[in-house]
């Protein structure tokens, strides 16, 4: 069927044709004389307000015009048959299908190490019908270079999000640069950047709960911002490795009132903690005793931020440069650090007197009952004395009378020998309720607030009579020297000793008879302790018997009771007058047992055992319960209560340890002293992506397609050209820039394939919370500078603005933040291991009939749809001649002619052109139309087309692709089956739907299309060219809309509207940069600066009705029917009542909306309507109401004008740049009323 025919069959069902040139003569003067104005500067005559119309060149404009018109009238003048021959003739033709598109994903099997190459024509079939097989269009070279890890890093807020499941998913779109977490990728968390300080000191290890007083001192004062006690958090870990928070203690101002923030002085940060425990954690390789500051900035700190790059301190380079690069801190360096610790009631770890432990809470004699030289008190404390630590002793107790000469030394264990405080220089003392603190001379337990010192015996006895009951209250304070830790009785501790030197409190001993009673008491205890002895001592403990008396005594009758006198003779046969009684050494000496050999210590303990001995024995009868002697005058201390605190100033951490953004770094300071450095550092700049990855990395290509989401239909499209995509990878160093091998998205901007191949130097390591080790690649945004725009205009030659210059009207959006740029860059899905297929297979050498030599031969390759590009070679008898081989090479190329050997001789193939008609075609001329939709090829007569030569099978289709039967397109997952099996390849699928297929051009369209096509000429020279061409550029362009722009007439606004398969009201980047690339190659270069595609001003029309409903429909039903009538209604692409869609300047008459209410069903009549278009000032344009008697008239209530729209009766005009949107449809029901019957 030829076009013609084609064509006057469609025609037929046509109302009317579209004329080549509506415009008359004064039409084309007109314009004329105004691109005259323009590219003629110097034409002086034309620039006057009243030109010359007697000069030669206007008379030339005028003869011109009127040829035009005069040609174009004829033409409009023609039949339709003529008109179409006249198109044909023209060589003009109905638009070619299009095949659809599928973006095909490979995976590889989980052993393969190397490249897999998928080759061109590899065919998938559909999984719902396997006879629509797609097929690809090029090479891939797979590899197995999985995606481990996916991170957004977001500056704004202090925050990441891992977005590794929504990647590896690959069915929900993400953003790739979110401004902020609400802007941000919904389905994951977000998780907050660390900030964080820990510092150890060893003096923090103690068991009881303390208070902590922390002071960091900065270089310069801190900002009133930073006093927020939201923006610090402080805690410590417990024994499990627990965070345990810690709140400050409450401070007050002068007036004594809480205070709901710190106010810090000058340049310091103090802050104080009650009842304080820490316990033992090892961070980062370091174990100690932690307190941990955490830093927690808001988005309101961003004017504190300073950035830095230089070294800091002894941390060096920032340490989490690696991760965010530019950094920034809201604090001065930090010079000091130090804390105050304090703790009351500091249990003791023992307290003895001499050997026996005491109870400090349950009172005890300080020195014993009967104090002399040597007894001596120990404290111990591995808690309180330490070095440095101002330790406090609180006292209760009776002090006691003092000899004159009494003295007690204080001393302190270092470790080898016991050595004296210094006395003088470390003790102060407080009595009483008093405050002050008065230096210590010396150190005494006595009442020093007398104000007579009694120094002589007298004196001492009547103090005696009035102190011994008396209770003092005293605190003794000292400052610790370095104690070792050392053994008392078995207990490990720091110990301090307080030993009398000299002196006693009382020297007069009196011993006091023993009443009968007592005296048998004892009689009986050690008769019962001597009983046991009496077997075993004649034998074997006094190894010869007749040379002591003892033993003879022992072998007597009376036995132990002879003991038993001879002992307590000894001790009390002079009782009635003073002595000092040594048992021990007295009953050997006149026992005459100290000339044993062996000694008796030594048969005592082989023969009963190592617990009894002489010692044992005189110390039982010696013991307290007995008071065989007593001194009469002495006035021992006696301790009623002892408390032990302790305060340590200004000391400092041993170890300090910061983490930012995941970076961690330490020092051990010396002496508490270090380099000032920033203890913060806070990620600035824009936000940035990060991808992980597994596999050989750095050994192969990574290949993928990063699908980029349209835009949404609700926001504009933002100009990323503003920015610049800097990619890097991870190297042990740094971050380093990264080689491209391909990127196709130009700035991340449109869909396209990326590829890189790590340098071996790369990092494999972990980052962020991840514990999976990767390769790690980021995407960084960089504003882009005017010089860096400019030469990336110059080297990309695109030179248009793809920014929507209006924004969509909602009437519920109060929000007016302006959003960056980035934040609309939408990422669909990374695609690795991706490449392109067409619905098509590919044939080849398929031999479809043999020549007869008739005129007008048709043969058909396919009863399918073929699609451009096919080859159809014939097989001739002979060479053609030289002359006939140039004009083949020329319109089917150098290799059209092949000769092949075959066993019956050489054949001769030579590929002819396919045109849109012979009309033109010699004899010579090889050539032959064809129908794509039916796959027919038709030859020429001989006179206009040459015919082919009668061979057996010489008619051969070497190449051509043949196109799927259906109209449908494949969706997401569908193409999944292997037409044939590849090695290593694990599957296939598609993670979007198919794109682009199109029918053969319509009749109607193609007479729309041509009488603009033949005005242009493909040309872009008046303004209603760029809004034709516009269309022309893509199949995605619904309509578009010219304008000079009223400040600078030298720029010309193009507004493109995308039609419904777009997915957006606005243009993307990509389709923006197509329309301005095919209308920049077609308009005059000195144009090239000063086009600009723009998107449309949008205006949301609200639609509120009250209606009756039918009987037999729910609200329900009719509300859901008449919102999508009425969306689809004021769709700008789709709308009005035949689905044209609307054009700029659209007029919404009330009586349209009225009839698509009234025309669904279920609608019985409309109560009230109002058509509401906003305005600025937010009152409504349109409004109107129909009742029973006024149904079909509209009646204006209010009106008001906006910039995109203005109103009269009962329409709302919309801008000449404008068009409508579906905004807020509310349907009611209206109660049944008596007059609406």
């Amino acid at each position: 069927m030829s076009l013609t025919s084609s064509l006057i069959q469609e025609a037929s069902a046509t109302d009317s044709l579209s004329q080549l040139d509506p415009r008359t003569t004064e039409d084309i003067y007109r314009q004329a004389l105004q691109l005259a104005r323009h590219y003629c500067p110097d034409w002086y005559n034309i620039q006057a307000q009243d030109i010359d119309e007697q000069d030669l060149g206007v008379v030339l404009l005028k003869l011109f015009a009127q040829l035009s018109h005069t040609l174009a009238y004829r033409l409009n003048q023609l039949p339709q048959k003529q008109l179409l021959s006249f198109y044909q003739f023209m060589g003009l033709d109905l638009q070619p299908p299009i095949p659809a598109q599928a973006l095909l994903s490979f995976a590889l099997d989980s052993t393969v190490d190397d490249v897999v190459a998928i080759p061109v024509g590899t065919q998938v079939a559909s999984s719902k019908d396997q006879k629509i097989i797609f097929e690809t269009t090029s090479v891939l070279n797979a590899t197995r270079i999985p995606i481990s890890t996916a991170c957004t890093l977001i500056p704004n807020e202090n925050s990441y999000q891992d977005i590794s499941s929504t990647v590896l998913g690959k069915s929900q779109p993400f953003t790739l640069f979110p401004a902020s977490h609400t802007s941000a990728n919904q389905t994951s968390s977000t998780t907050y950047l660390t900030h964080e300080m820990f510092l150890a000191s060893d003096l923090l290890q103690y068991n009881t709960l303390a208070t902590v007083t922390l002071t960091l001192t900065f270089t310069d004062p801190l900002s009133p911002k930073l006093h927020e006690s939201t923006l610090w958090e402080w805690f410590v870990y417990d024994s499990k490795g627990n965070e345990t928070r810690l709140y400050p203690a409450q401070l007050k101002d002068a007036a004594g009132n809480p205070q709901a923030n710190p106010v810090w002085p000058n340049n310091q940060l103090i802050v104080t903690f009650d009842s304080v425990l820490f316990a033992a954690n090892t961070l980062d390789q370091y174990t100690g005793y932690w307190l941990g500051i955490r830093f927690l900035p808001t988005p309101d700190l961003s004017s504190l931020k300073q950035p830095v790059s230089s070294p800091v301190g002894d941390f060096g380079v920032f340490p989490s440069h690696e991760l965010v690069g530019a950094e920034s801190v809201v604090t001065s360096k930090l010079t000091t650090m130090s804390f105050d610790l304090s703790a009351d009631n500091v249990p003791w770890d023992a307290l003895f007197v001499n050997d026996s432990q005491v109870n400090a809470n349950k009172g005890f004699y300080l020195f014993g009952k009967n104090p002399e030289v040597n007894d001596t008190f120990y404290l111990g404390s591995s808690e309180a004395f330490k070095a440095g630590f101002v330790v406090t002793l609180d006292m209760n107790f009776n002090p006691g009378v003092k000899s004159s000469d009494l003295q007690l030394a204080c001393e302190y264990w270092d470790g080898i020998q016991w050595q004296l405080v210094d006395v003088a220089h470390s003790l102060s003392q407080r009595t009483g309720s008093a405050q002050n603190w008065t230096p210590v001379t010396a150190l005494d337990f006595t009442d020093n607030t007398s104000s007579t010192n009694n120094t002589n015996n007298q004196a001492s006895e009547q103090q005696s009579s009035s102190t011994q009951d008396s209770e003092i209250t005293m605190s003794l304070r000292f400052t610790c020297p370095d104690i070792a830790m050392s053994k008392i009785n078995e207990i490990d501790s720091r110990w301090i000793r307080i030993k009398i030197v000299a002196g006693n409190y009382g020297d007069r001993y009196h011993l006091t008879p023993l009443s009968l009673q007592q005296q048998q008491q004892l009689q009986q205890a050690i008769d019962e302790t001597l009983d046991t002895l009496s077997q075993n001592w004649p034998d074997k403990v006094l190894p010869d018997k007749s040379k002591f008396q003892f033993a003879e005594l022992m072998e007597l009758d009376i036995g132990k009771n002879a003991l038993l006198d001879l002992l307590l003779a000894l001790i009390f046969v002079k009782y009635e007058k003073e002595v000092t009684i040594e048992g021990q050494k007295n009953i050997i000496h006149y026992a005459g047992l100290d000339q044993i050999q062996p000694t008796l210590e030594e048969n005592m303990s082989k023969y009963l055992g190592e617990t009894l001995n002489w010692k044992n024995l005189m110390k039982y009868m010696n013991k307290e319960s007995w008071v065989i002697s007593s001194k009469k005058d002495c006035v021992p201390p006696y301790m009623i209560a002892l408390r032990l605190s302790y305060l340590r100033k200004e000391a400092c951490f041993q170890r300090i340890s910061t983490t930012n953004n995941f970076a961690t770094h330490s020092l051990t300071t010396d002496n508490g002293t270090f380099a000032p450095f920033y203890p913060f550092y806070l990620i600035m700049g824009m936000p940035a992506f990060y991808l992980g990855f597994t596999g050989a990395a750095t050994k192969q290509l990574w290949n993928a397609w990063f699908s980029f989401e349209q835009p949404s239909p609700t926001t504009q499209t933002l100009n990323t050209k503003d920015f610049t995509v800097i990619f890097e990878y991870l190297s042990p160093e740094s971050w380093d820039e990264l080689s491209i091998e391909t990127d196709e998205t130009d700035n991340l901007s449109q869909s396209g394939v990326i590829s890189w191949q790590l340098p071996t130097k790369a990092s494999f390591r972990t980052l962020f919370n991840s514990t999976q080790a990767s390769y790690w690649v980021r995407f960084r945004l960089q504003q882009a500078t005017k010089n860096d725009q400019s030469s990336q205009s110059s080297q990309s030659n695109k030179n248009t603005s793809s920014t929507s210059s209006s924004k969509l009207t909602d009437n519920t959006t109060t929000d007016t933040t302006p959003v960056p740029a980035y934040s609309n860059i939408q990422v669909k899905g990374i695609y690795p291991n991706s490449v392109w297929a067409s619905d098509y297979t590919t044939h080849y050498n398929q031999v479809i009939g043999t020549s007869n030599e008739n005129a007008n031969q048709q043969f058909q390759i396919t009863p399918y749809l073929v699609y451009p590009g096919q080859q159809i070679e014939i097989k001739e008898a002979t060479y053609p001649s030289p002359e006939q081989i140039r004009i083949i090479e020329l319109e089917s190329g150098p290799d059209a002619i092949r000769t092949v050997n075959t066993s019956t001789g050489k054949e001769i193939w030579i590929r002819w052109a396919p045109v849109s008609n012979l009309t033109l075609s010699g004899p010579k001329s090889r050539h032959y139309t064809i129908d794509y939709e039916t796959g027919t090829i038709t030859f020429g007569n001989g006179v206009q087309g040459m015919i082919p030569p009668s061979l057996k099978n010489n008619i051969m289709a070497a190449f051509y692709r043949r196109g799927n039967s259906t109209t449908d397109l494949v969706n997401i997952g569908e193409l999944s089956k292997l037409v044939s099996q590849l090695n290593d390849v694990k599957g296939v699928t598609n993670y979007e739907a198919a794109i682009g297929k199109k029918q053969r051009e319509s009749q109607q369209r193609f007479l729309q299309r041509i009488p603009e096509s033949l005005k242009t000429r493909d040309r872009a020279t008046a303004l209603q060219d760029f809004q034709f061409l516009a269309v022309q550029a893509s199949n995605l362009v619904a309509q578009a809309k010219s304008y000079q722009d009223t400040q600078d007439p030298n720029t010309i606004h193009v507004i493109i509207v995308p039609n419904s398969d777009y997915g957006s009201r606005y243009p993307g980047s990509e389709l923006s940069d197509s329309v301005s690339q095919y209308l920049l190659a077609r308009a005059l270069p000195t144009l090239h600066q000063s086009i600009h595609i723009a998107a449309p001003d949008y205006v949301a029309i609200d639609v509120s009705a009250e209606i009756v409903i039918a009987s037999g429909y729910t609200l329900t039903a009719v509300r859901s029917a008449l919102n999508s009538r009425l969306t689809r209604f004021f769709d700008p692409v789709l709308g009005q009542a035949k689905g044209q869609g609307w054009p700029f300047g659209a007029v919404i008459f009330s009586s349209q909306v009225s009839a698509e209410i009234q025309n669904e069903p279920g609608v019985e009549r409309i109560m009230t309507l109002q058509v509401m278009a906003p305005d600025p000032q937010g009152s409504n344009t349109t409004s109107f109401t129909a009742t029973k008697d006024t149904q079909k008239q509209n009646v204006i209530t209010q009106a008001s004008t906006s910039p995109s729209a203005s109103n009269k009766f009962g329409q709302i005009q919309l801008g000449d740049r404008s068009l409508p949107l579906p905004g807020i449809i509310h349907i009611t029901q209206a109660e049944q009323r008596e007059d609406s019957l």
